[in-house]
């Protein structure tokens, strides 16, 4: 258990990968609740446990499930990669030339003009690409760089929770089922009663809670973020000197 907490350290690592694990186990934890105020903590425990261990088994799956959709999604082309493209104009030529000289010089490699990129777009993309690696290394720094760092927080935390919103969506179903049995009575033969306003109560902060993993957690605001994350790195070239 040390270990596993230290595994979560930094607080890109608390953000990005532990939050979007325990979000999965809310009603879990809102279960434990429920029973801990209405029936007992005995009840409140065994909850408690099996939200803390869909926690725990989580957080150590969704950095891979993030990066799995992370490459699907992007289709092995990330947008910083993108950005540099000069067919693509969501960075504008000035500031896309400053870039590519920038990158150009830091690793000594010939950047692709517009006539060589339409030729061979994946060798002008294995260029690009090596440019951004070399500008991730060069902007480690996460106070001098905290904006950047921001942006990657919330582009790590997007992914992960867009990444594993179907176990999300699936365990909140499941527990509103559960409290659809429990409020039906015929619980009461294995489980002690529960009110109904704690049952409603439990009811409407899940049903908000399944609504966020439809409503929030959607591919088309992981690339948005993605790119507004891949213009807050390249910004970056005109932060770097001596």
């Amino acid at each position: 258990m040390i270990e596993f907490l230290k595994a979560f350290s930094s607080s890109y690592e608390r953000r990005a990968q532990l939050f979007p694990a325990v979000l999965v186990a809310v009603p879990l934890f809102v279960l434990a609740l429920l029973f801990g105020i209405e029936v007992s903590w005995k009840m409140a425990g065994i909850s408690l446990i099996l939200g803390a261990a869909i926690g725990y088994l989580m957080a150590t799956m969704v950095a891979e499930r993030g990066r799995a959709l992370q490459t699907e999604v992007f289709a092995h082309v990330l947008p910083t990669t993108v950005l540099l493209r000069h067919s693509d104009d969501r960075v504008d030529v000035y500031s896309k030339a400053r870039y590519h000289s920038v990158l150009s010089n830091g690793t000594g490699l010939a950047f692709p003009n517009m006539q060589t990129e339409s030729q061979d777009q994946r060798a002008a993309d294995a260029i690009y690409a090596s440019g951004v690696e070399w500008l991730k290394e060069q902007t480690r720094d996460t106070t001098k760089f905290a904006v950047l760092f921001k942006k990657l927080t919330d582009y790590g935390f997007v992914r992960n929770v867009v990444a594993i919103r179907n176990y999300g969506i699936a365990l909140d179903l499941i527990t509103l089922a559960f409290l659809t049995w429990v409020s039906s009575g015929v619980s009461t033969k294995v489980l002690p009663a529960v009110s109904e306003t704690g049952i409603d109560l439990a009811f409407f902060a899940i049903t908000l809670h399944v609504l966020w993993w439809f409503l929030h957690c959607r591919i088309v605001r992981l690339r948005r973020v993605g790119f507004e994350y891949g213009r807050a790195l390249l910004r970056c070239c005109d932060n770097l000197g001596p």
